[in-house]
């Protein structure tokens, strides 16, 4: 045999070396969707298959020799034939599995490096002949070399040497269809075209733009008509690119809109409890709160739909005209003249009326007071670094902020206050936010002058700031059951039962600090 004979039969043996190895990548992923979703009842059929295949390969291996090759000839022949025959099963497991399913399967788990997904994108290429890349499929490769690209650019190499192993991969993935190289024309009119596509996306200032243009749709279709050449490296380096920006856009207006979303549909749920309803607002308030849930459980899983979010604040917005309570002027038919306001009226108002001068007297401009700053800076920032689209039960209960034990009614304050709300309404947020600062600053310093008292913590300024806080919880106590008062007054008795909760919660941490103070005096003056 000669060595030209013998070199065709390494070439024929690296092929279906590659093909196998895409396709048992491919079949590893299928079993670990199915784990995924519970069923592994059913054992693979392709399990035994790929044994098989592999110890052949095996064998062959050993026996690419100028003695033994020109037998081999036939078995590559005959593992080709079903290792194709085993790939296009894989292929019809795949056109069950719809592209937002593989889609969440890698955005749960994150710990796939780029070989992996290259073999996956490989795996296709091997399988799809050119009529059978219909749109599913494309969306999918589409997905797999995006995140590829986010792996290469996200894993530290080295200056340069992740751009230099993607362009490796983006061109082994161009000799893999068998294409003619396209002119530098069509090449160049491609890129340039998705030049001006990823600039209309930098240029979005709001969500609306990108739907009312179906910016996004467009360029869906756009990478659909490519055909193969899709894969071009200069080409798929281009959309690659673009597909970042897009994504970077919608991240960045996503926030824009974030705090807005959230105080919309929190809103509708405080309108709603307020105003009767019929038959059709109530059914179309239940698939409102059906979408909140799934927009929250995407936030929550970082799988945010620009068609679902869109969707969410059309609904919002014609929600909340029809529950808001209509104005009604006095002196017209409907409103109140002042005459007609009973003593009790006008006796309530005085009161809350002095209630809220006292308050904010006390209150004193607003911020927090200065022996919280710090513990108030701590907690807003540890707040700011949530999911503002999370209900706010959840986010009492995540890692960062279970710590600081706040209730949910305080996440709202906090969102609230940052939503630019008039003057009055901020305070009264921000009140409740400063509370909770409070509670945290008195349990930092019940643990401080623990310490002191048992003697392993330095005395320091720990009993002076201790004295301090314990004078501020007196304060705050007197002033959450003012505006408990007020609230009752009002007629707001969920407003009135969250005061006495939260101010029931900052009892608890005063008491442990005012006893711990209590006991350290006693020691320097048993009198």
């Amino acid at each position: 045999m000669s060595v030209q004979e013998l070199s065709h039969l390494h070439r024929r043996y690296v092929d279906l070396s590659q093909r196998f190895r895409a396709a048992w990548v491919y079949h590893q992923f299928l079993h670990s969707l199915a784990r995924v979703n519970g069923d592994e009842s059913t054992p693979s059929p392709f399990t035994g298959r790929f044994q098989d295949l592999y110890a052949q390969l095996k064998e062959c291996s050993q026996s690419l020799t100028p003695a033994e090759a020109a037998s081999l000839k036939g078995r590559f022949d005959d593992i080709g034939a079903e290792v194709a025959e085993l790939i296009g099963a894989l292929l019809a497991e795949d056109s069950k599995v719809e592209p937002q399913t593989l889609r969440h399967f890698f955005q749960k788990f994150r710990n796939y490096d780029e070989k992996i997904l290259a073999q996956l994108v490989r795996f296709y290429l091997f399988a799809c002949a050119e009529p059978d890349w219909h749109a599913d499929r494309r969306d999918k490769v589409d997905f797999l070399i995006s995140r590829l690209g986010e792996e290469m650019r996200r894993t530290d190499r080295g200056p340069g040497a992740g751009t230099q192993q993607m362009n490796e991969i983006l061109a082994s993935l161009w000799g893999l269809t068998g294409e003619p190289e396209p002119s530098l024309d069509r090449v160049e009119g491609l890129c340039r075209a998705l030049d001006e596509i990823r600039g209309e996306a930098n240029r979005a200032d709001n969500l609306d733009d990108l739907t009312s243009t179906e910016a996004l749709r467009n360029y869906r279709e756009f990478k659909h008509s490519l055909g193969l050449t899709f894969f071009h490296p200069r080409v798929l380096d281009a959309v690659l690119e673009t597909n970042f920006a897009f994504r970077d856009t919608v991240r960045r207006l996503y926030r824009q809109e974030e705090r807005r979303i959230a105080a919309d549909y929190q809103r509708i749920f405080d309108l709603e409890r307020e105003v009767p309803v019929d038959v059709q607002l109530d059914q179309e308030l239940s698939i409102f709160r059906q979408q909140v849930e799934r927009f929250e459980r995407q936030l929550q899983q970082d799988e945010m739909r620009l068609d679902d979010l869109t969707e969410l604040r059309r609904r919002a917005r014609s929600l909340i005209p029809r529950l808001a309570p209509a104005e009604q002027p006095g002196g017209e038919e409907g409103g109140t003249r002042d005459d007609d306001v009973s003593t009790a009226e006008v006796t309530a108002r005085a009161v809350m009326e002095a209630m809220d001068d006292a308050d904010r007297a006390a209150q004193g401009g607003g911020g927090p007071p200065p022996e919280i700053a710090e513990a108030y800076a701590h907690l807003v920032q540890a707040l700011g670094d949530t999911t503002l689209g999370s209900p706010p039960r959840s986010i009492v209960l995540t890692p960062d902020i279970y710590p600081y034990h706040l209730e949910a009614r305080e996440v709202v304050a906090f969102r609230r206050v940052h939503e630019g709300l008039g003057d009055e309404q901020v305070e009264e947020e921000r009140f409740l936010l400063v509370g909770a600062a409070l509670r945290v600053a008195l349990q930092e310093q019940a643990e401080a002058l623990r310490e002191v008292l048992d003697g392993t913590g330095d005395g320091g300024g720990h009993r002076r700031r201790a004295h301090a806080l314990v004078a501020l919880g007196d304060d705050f106590l007197r002033r959450y059951e003012n505006r408990q008062q007020r609230a009752l007054l009002a007629d707001r008795a969920d407003d009135a039962r969250q005061l006495a909760l939260l101010r029931t919660r900052l009892m608890k941490d005063y008491a442990e600090l005012w006893l711990l103070v209590h006991d350290e005096l006693r020691r320097v003056d048993p009198s």
